[in-house]
């Protein structure tokens, strides 16, 4: 079902790199080195019986990787809710209980001690939560919302306690296996990192489209998730990303320049043909070698130490929501903010929404402030001028009250 084959870069050292170094980390060992007290006996019936359940599920979920791509289905399911929009880059699932943990392309292992019952609840009840979260007043008008619809009806997750009969299913290509999800219910518990341990397996199934003959992820699910991940920072991006530094977040790790263990050569020529568009639209801002140029344009100085670029544009983006000094701004924009405060009947200018909307979003990332960033997304959406100026008149009472 889950076949993997090989990609640049050296992928297929990297994936018996990564799988041998995966198995080597689950397999208990007589004596842990970190612990002077602490030596864990296993039986060689046992020891066999954990080196073929990892073979098993390396095979049917491999390879093993480091991380996904900020986009992926199970980042979403698995997002921390505690990271505000505009600081979320996560490349890890952030499931509740998650320790001593190794990804996959299709799973994860993970071995805490503890309840481990509620990370299996967690993982199951995962969609519905997040269906419940979408709708809460905080993420109602998140940017991110489209992005975590789209990735949650992606797959399937599913999660149970790693078990004699686990693997057997596995082997007979049984994916949809649903083991219980009570601990002292469970028997035939493989050993996996140590005897107190209590190893799940975390995995999942893609809907409406299958994988790639190789076993990555196909164009017609990473495009779309890719895209809708990247719209969601549009509401806060000041300058434009080159695709060189954006890669680690969008390929997944190990990768390559053109390719990774997720990822096809083609799927990525796709992903990096949308990506590159975008940001060559200016619709993200200039572009960040171009960014010293296009604040001065606005009337910031540029800063003559780096670590002064964001306090540079921290304070312009004061001056004009807090202070109102439109006198900053380059004269068209000014014209264009300025035009948002005459009822002439006429639709609100888009340029002098985004401009204000791009500050707005800016203050909410180095403030910390959720609050702004909706009304960011209010200030780009909203359809008259009368409603902007409302919008607008909430952010100044925040910025004047954080004063």
């Amino acid at each position: 079902m889950l076949c993997w084959g090989m990609v640049m870069f050296r992928a297929n050292e990297e994936a018996e790199k990564l799988k041998a170094e995966a198995i080597n980390y689950f397999l208990i060992k007589e004596i842990a080195p970190w612990r002077k007290d602490n030596i864990d006996a296993i039986s060689e019936t046992d020891r066999k019986r954990a080196e073929d359940a990892l073979s098993v599920i390396c095979t049917k979920l491999g390879p093993v990787v480091s991380s996904y791509p900020e986009w992926h289905p199970v980042i979403a399911l698995g997002r921390d809710k505690s990271i505000p929009c505009y600081r979320d880059t996560q490349t890890t699932p952030s499931f509740p209980r998650l320790d001593h943990t190794r990804y996959m392309a299709n799973g994860i292992i993970t071995c805490p001690y503890g309840d481990t019952d509620e990370l299996i609840a967690a993982v199951k009840r995962s969609y519905w939560d997040l269906m419940q979260y979408l709708s809460s007043d905080d993420m109602r008008f998140s940017s991110l919302s489209g992005w975590l619809r789209m990735a949650s009806d992606s797959i399937e997750l599913r999660a149970s306690y790693i078990t004699d009969e686990l693997i057997t299913a596995f082997k007979n290509s049984d994916f949809d296996y649903d083991g219980s999800d009570v601990l002292s219910d469970v028997s035939g518990l493989i050993p996996l990192y140590a005897n107190t341990a209590k190893p799940v397996l975390i995995w999942w199934s893609w809907n409406n489209h299958a994988l790639e003959s190789d076993g990555t992820i196909p164009p017609a699910v990473a495009v779309p998730l890719m895209l809708s991940r990247t719209l969601a920072d549009l509401s806060y991006a000041q300058l434009s990303e080159s695709w060189e530094n954006m890669r680690y977040l969008l390929l997944g790790s190990p990768h390559g320049a053109r390719s990774s263990l997720l990822l096809n050569q083609l799927t990525v020529k796709q992903l990096r043909t949308m990506f590159n568009g975008l940001m060559d639209s200016g619709a993200f801002g200039p572009k960040k070698d171009e960014g010293q140029a296009a604040f001065l344009s606005f009337g910031c100085s540029v800063p003559q130490q780096p670590g002064e670029y964001m306090d540079s544009l921290t304070k312009f983006a004061l001056d004009i929501l807090r202070d109102r000094n439109f006198s900053r701004l380059d004269e068209e924009v000014r014209e264009e903010v300025l035009s948002l405060f005459i009822d002439d009947q006429r639709k609100p200018s888009k340029e002098g929404r985004r401009t204000l909307a791009l500050n707005a979003g800016l203050l909410a990332k180095q403030m910390g402030e959720p609050r702004l960033e909706v009304l960011s997304m209010d200030v780009l959406m909203a359809c008259d001028k009368a409603e902007v100026r409302e919008v607008l008149a909430q952010i100044t009472d925040i910025l004047q009250g954080q004063a």
